[in-house]
C-alpha cells in the first residue's frame, strides 16, 4: 500500500497572495479567522532546506505563543510533515538541514535589547499591533542575512485604530469606512524613514534624494524598503468555515465595536470607553440668541486638510454650524476657502500658531481680525480638556467635525485594552480648529468676565455678538 500523501499549501485567494508577495515587509489579516496564523506558519518552509536559515516568530509575550490554538500549537501540526523536530523548552524546531524555526517574546520594550547583534533573515510578527512602533523599527535592524535568503518581514494583526500600525497601513484603508480598499489589496509601495517620519511613494526612484552620511562621510542615498497589506476575512477561509460553520455565528453575536473589527475588518471604529467626546449631538439648529460668536483654523502640510469651524458659545453649550475643510491648499488659496463660512472675514479668528506667514497673509487679504492661538495654557491637553466641559452641538453639515468627534480618542493598552489617559492625537484637523475658537473666547472672556448662561430659542433672525 503506498503512502498517504498530505499536500502543506496556502488556500486561494488573500492567504496564497500574501505568501507570494515579493514586499519586504508584508502585513496580513484584518479581521478573525482569515487563515493568519497559518499562512505565517507557512512563510518559512520555502527555505527549511538552507542550512543557514533561522526565522524568529514574535508575540507580546510567551503565554499568547503557548496558548492552545496558538503559534507553537498550531506550528505542531505542520513542521513534524517535514520531519523537524521540536525543542519545546527553547520553543524551537530544527529541520534536517540544520535550519531553524524559532518563537520568542517582545513582552517589553527593551527586550529587543537581547537582539543585539542578531542576524535574522525572516521576522514574524503575530498580531503585530501588540507590538510597539520602537520594537518593530528596532527589529527591522536585525532583519539581515548571511545564507542567501533575502531578509524580509511577514505579519499579521487585528484592527487596531489606536495603534501605529493603522497609521502605517492607512493608503491601504478607506479612511472614511475604515475597511480596506480592495483594488489596493497587494499592491506595493516604497518608503524610507527619516527620523520617526515615514516618506511613501509609488516607485523606490522617487524616493533617491533622501540621503544619509555613509562610512565615508558622504551623503549616500537611504535603501527604500517595500511594504504591503493584504486583507482577509473569515469568508475568505473557506477551510475553517467548513470545519467551523458555528464560528461566524460567535462573530455575528459580538458587540458592535468587536464584531466590525473582527468580522468585517474596520480599522476605524473605536470603543466608547476610549472616545474622548461623549457629550455631543447632531442637531439642526437656528442661531442661539445671546451667543459668542468664534472663529478657529487649523493650517494643513501637504496631506493635511486646512480648517476653518465656526462656533457658538451659550453658557456651557457650544454650537457648530459651519466648516470649511481643503486638502492640500496652499497659502494663496486659505482666503477663498475661508470666504465659504459666512461672514468669517468680520469677526475674530483664532488660528494655529504654526503658520505665521500664513495668518500675515490672510491679514492682507480680507481677514484683519485673525489671531493666533497662543501656547503654553493653550496645550493639546489643556485645550481638550476645556473643550470637553461643554455640551457640544454639531448641525449635520459638518460632516467633517462628525466624523472626527466619532474617532477620536484616548490610547489603549496593546495587551489588555485598558484605556489610558494619553491622547491619540492624530485625525483631529477640526476638533483642533475648534479647540483654537474657544481658546480665544476663553482668553475674551477672561478679560471681560463671564456671560450669562443661555439656552437655545430657534430665531429667524439670527443674532450673536462676538467678544
Amino acid at each position: 500500500m503506498s503512502a498517504s500523501v498530505r499536500r502543506i499549501g496556502p488556500q486561494k485567494g488573500p492567504q496564497e497572495q500574501f505568501l507570494a508577495s515579493p514586499a519586504d515587509i508584508a502585513i496580513y489579516g484584518g479581521a478573525a479567522g482569515g487563515g493568519k496564523t497559518w499562512a505565517l506558519l507557512m512563510e518559512p518552509l520555502r527555505h527549511i532546506n538552507n542550512p543557514g536559515f533561522g526565522a524568529v516568530f514574535f508575540r507580546r509575550n510567551t503565554v499568547q505563543i503557548r496558548n492552545e490554538g496558538g503559534l507553537w500549537d498550531e506550528s505542531t501540526k505542520i513542521y513534524p510533515n517535514l520531519a523537524a523536530k521540536p525543542s519545546e523548552h527553547v520553543l524551537t524546531w530544527k529541520f534536517p538541514s540544520g535550519a531553524a524555526i524559532t518563537f520568542a517574546h517582545l513582552e517589553h520594550d527593551k527586550t529587543v535589547n537581547g537582539y543585539q547583534g542578531s542576524q535574522i533573515p525572516l521576522i514574524c510578527f503575530d498580531e503585530l499591533t501588540h507590538f510597539s512602533a520602537s520594537q518593530f523599527w528596532y527589529m527591522l535592524s536585525r532583519n539581515r542575512s548571511m545564507c542567501g535568503v533575502r531578509p524580509y518581514v511577514r505579519a499579521t494583526c487585528n484592527p487596531d485604530p489606536t495603534s501605529w500600525v493603522a497609521e502605517f497601513i492607512s493608503w491601504w484603508i478607506d479612511q472614511e469606512t475604515g475597511l480596506a480598499i480592495p483594488e489596493r489589496a497587494g499592491v506595493i509601495r516604497w518608503f524610507v524613514r527619516i527620523g520617526d517620519e515615514v516618506k511613501w511613494a509609488y516607485t523606490p526612484e522617487e524616493l533617491a534624494d533622501y540621503r544619509m552620511p555613509g562610512d565615508d562621510g558622504e551623503m549616500q542615498p537611504i535603501p527604500p524598503k517595500s511594504a504591503t497589506f493584504i486583507p482577509a476575512r473569515l469568508t475568505d477561509n473557506l477551510a475553517l468555515m467548513a470545519a467551523d460553520p458555528g464560528y461566524m455565528a460567535n462573530l455575528l453575536a459580538l458587540p458592535t465595536v468587536e464584531r466590525e473589527r473582527l468580522l468585517n475588518g474596520n480599522w476605524k471604529v473605536r470603543s466608547t470607553e476610549a472616545l474622548v467626546f461623549t457629550n455631543w449631538s447632531i442637531q439642526e439648529f437656528e442661531t442661539p440668541p445671546d451667543a459668542v460668536l468664534r472663529f478657529g483654523a487649523d493650517w494643513g502640510f501637504a496631506v493635511d486638510p486646512t480648517v476653518l469651524i465656526r462656533c457658538y458659545i451659550v453658557g456651557r453649550r457650544l454650537y457648530v454650524d459651519y466648516e470649511a475643510h481643503q486638502v492640500g491648499c496652499e497659502i494663496t488659496d486659505t482666503p477663498s476657502l475661508f470666504m465659504t463660512v459666512p461672514d468669517a472675514e468680520r469677526w475674530p479668528i483664532t488660528a494655529d500658531s504654526a503658520r505665521p506667514e500664513t495668518i500675515a497673509h490672510m491679514r492682507k487679504n480680507g481677514f484683519p481680525k485673525i489671531q493666533p492661538a497662543v501656547k503654553g495654557k493653550g496645550s493639546v491637553e489643556d485645550g481638550i480638556e476645556w473643550l470637553k466641559s461643554f455640551e457640544i452641538v454639531v448641525h449635520p453639515r459638518c460632516a467633517n467635525l462628525i466624523h472626527e468627534l466619532l474617532t477620536y480618542s484616548y490610547k489603549t493598552d496593546p495587551l489588555t485594552g485598558a484605556v489610558l489617559p494619553v491622547l491619540e492625537d492624530k485625525n483631529n484637523h477640526v476638533i483642533d480648529a475648534l479647540r483654537y475658537a474657544c481658546e480665544g473666547a476663553r482668553r475674551a472672556m477672561a478679560s471681560s468676565g463671564p456671560r450669562p448662561v443661555g439656552t437655545i430659542t430657534p430665531t429667524r433672525q439670527p443674532f450673536a455678538r462676538a467678544i
